[in-house]
């Protein structure tokens, strides 16, 4: 296409995909500096992954990464730290992400990686960017956006440009965003929310099941950072034995009827089933 007035940077991208015989839609827009901008962008582009581009490094400013995550999810350090072996990153300068990638802050983009002659910049991707058929990403400026496929990225583009990725999960704060909310999922009531709690719940219980109370101690330490509590790891442990000595009941459920008030969902019990359950959880039959 017509590729009057762009940068050079943005045309040798073009000139790149094209030598590749990588096909790719292009949209024109104004500069996108924040997620919230990209929303309509976001739309045009869909059915594309629409990704968080982060330009890490590590506290000496030796190791640099690129990482890619799906912008639904939350970024937390320490979940990727240990999966890289590189403690401690923090979010590195414009300054080496213009020297590496030849990007400017917003900009950022895969496709940055063709500008990284001497591989200083390490490619971190979330495992569910690579489930998608198509991305979103800048062709190394903030004005324009492209979809691409995602096979194309990472099984034509990457090897071209001698660049290598390691695939990383982002799963746990995800998964405790799903099990909390009420938004963004199919079913907000309060009835569904409990139900994703009770699988979580029942996911936890069935790997503690068999295992040693050395363990427990090590669930309460990796979930130390998510809950609040006056227990120790050593209670943690006590209390472990003791559920391996009890045995599963049957699941009872209070019935009952979710509503919307002032804006709200609202779980409202059938008194009688309430009384049922009560009965059934407190008294013995004569």
């Amino acid at each position: 296409g017509d590729c009057t007035g762009r940068l050079e940077k943005e045309i040798r991208t073009y000139d790149l995909l094209d030598a590749l015989g990588i096909s790719y839609e292009r949209v024109d827009h104004e500069a996108a500096e924040t997620m919230e901008a990209c929303k309509e962008i976001d739309a045009i582009l869909y059915p594309a992954v629409i990704c968080k581009n982060l330009f890490l490094c590590n506290s000496q400013k030796t190791k640099f990464y690129l990482l890619m995550i799906r912008d639904d999810k939350k970024f937390k350090t320490k979940e990727i730290s240990h999966q890289i072996n590189s403690p401690r990153l923090s979010f590195a300068s414009a300054e080496h992400m213009e020297q590496f990638l030849d990007i400017t802050p917003g900009s950022v983009s895969v496709l940055g990686l063709m500008n990284d002659k001497e591989k200083q910049v390490k490619l971190l991707v979330d495992e569910d960017v690579l489930k998608g058929e198509y991305l979103g990403c800048h062709p190394c400026i903030n004005t324009s956006s492209l979809r691409i496929r995602v096979a194309d990225v990472f099984e034509r583009f990457l090897p071209a440009i001698d660049h290598d990725y390691s695939v990383v999960t982002l799963t746990g704060e995800n998964a405790l965003d799903f099990v909390r909310s009420r938004k963004g999922v199919e079913n907000e009531t309060n009835l569904s929310c409990m139900v994703r709690q009770r699988q979580y719940l029942t996911a936890l219980r069935d790997e503690l099941t068999g295992r040693d109370t050395a363990f427990a101690a090590e669930v309460y330490s990796a979930l130390a950072d998510y809950t609040v509590t006056n227990i120790g790891s050593g209670t943690a442990q006590q209390i472990a034995a003791k559920l391996n000595q009890y045995q599963e009941q049957p699941l009872l459920t209070i019935e009952g009827e979710s509503k919307v008030v002032d804006g709200y969902w609202a779980y409202y019990l059938d008194e009688a089933s309430l009384r049922e359950t009560i009965i059934t959880l407190f008294y013995e039959k004569d």
